[in-house]
């Protein structure tokens, strides 16, 4: 997961996992992925 999600961030939301990745230059958050913890 390291490589494939470089630049990535993931947040915990209970017992989900919300993916996302943020942009500086664009001031832009771009949601990735939302599931459940044990769905990796």
């Amino acid at each position: 997961m390291r490589y494939i999600r470089k630049g990535t961030r993931e947040v915990y939301v209970g017992s989900f996992r919300l993916s996302y990745k943020y942009s500086r230059e664009e001031s832009l958050i771009e949601f990735l992925d939302f599931y459940h913890k044990d769905e990796q």
